[in-house]
């Protein structure tokens, strides 16, 4: 099988992380997590979110391991009808992840390096787009069914009325071009536009980094 990091020991020089801080968020957010086994250089936990199951591996600072330098993620969907166009689909669409068919069965595979110091809002955003590429993954292998199926309340008339942002028009009435939409929706004060080097994701790379860009929003100024 592929290899999940980049390489089997790991220095600080990357920065690192406390392992409990992580474990403590593992298990802030999800219902169970399990400590599954400690081998060279790397710890593997369980994790069960509702019915799905997935690994968070922590990678540990050769010397130190109390202090994580990378965390990655796997997991298995086992028993699916999936064509190398569905891995190409999806590939296109991932943020922190990459997937691919080893023995008939989809790994999705992600990894962030640690960067900085530990930030427990900023580790729960990682976590959102490991869950956003597994949306994407189930939603190939469901044919392709709604994400809205997803979102809790999503198919809620109320919720979809609500959410609804009609495209803006100029004063004769045509929609406003592209470029005048973050200051339609946003105001006078928005003077912002995607970031090219990152597309908009914040992160570059296999392994996710921070875009030095736009420093991970995303977003960088534009023009006036």
């Amino acid at each position: 099988m592929f290899s999940m990091f980049s390489g089997a020991k790991a220095s600080a020089a990357s920065g690192a992380w406390p392992k409990s801080a992580i474990v403590d968020a593992l298990e802030d957010r999800y219902g169970q997590v399990s400590h599954l086994q400690d081998d060279a250089g790397f710890s593997l936990y369980g994790i069960n979110d509702g019915k799905l199951n997935f690994i968070v591996a922590l990678v540990e600072v050769h010397g130190a391991p109390d202090q994580v330098t990378e965390v990655g993620f796997l997991t298995r969907f086992s028993g699916f009808d999936v064509h190398q166009h569905d891995i190409e689909f999806i590939n296109r669409n991932l943020h922190i992840s990459v997937c691919g068919l080893e023995g008939g069965d989809l790994y999705l595979v992600g990894g962030v390096q640690a960067a900085g110091a530990f930030n427990p809002t900023s580790f729960g955003m990682i976590l959102e787009s490991w869950k956003r590429d597994i949306y994407m993954v189930l939603q190939s292998l469901s044919g392709g069914a709604s994400l809205l199926s997803a979102f809790p309340g999503g198919v809620s008339d109320a919720a979809r009325r609500f959410a609804t942002n009609t495209a803006p028009t100029t004063s004769d009435e045509k929609a406003a071009p592209p470029k005048d939409l973050f200051k339609a929706f946003f105001g006078d004060g928005a003077r912002k536009s995607l970031c090219l080097d990152c597309e908009g994701r914040g992160k570059q790379g296999f392994i996710a980094r921070r875009c030095e860009t736009c420093g991970g929003d995303g977003l960088v100024s534009g023009r006036a």
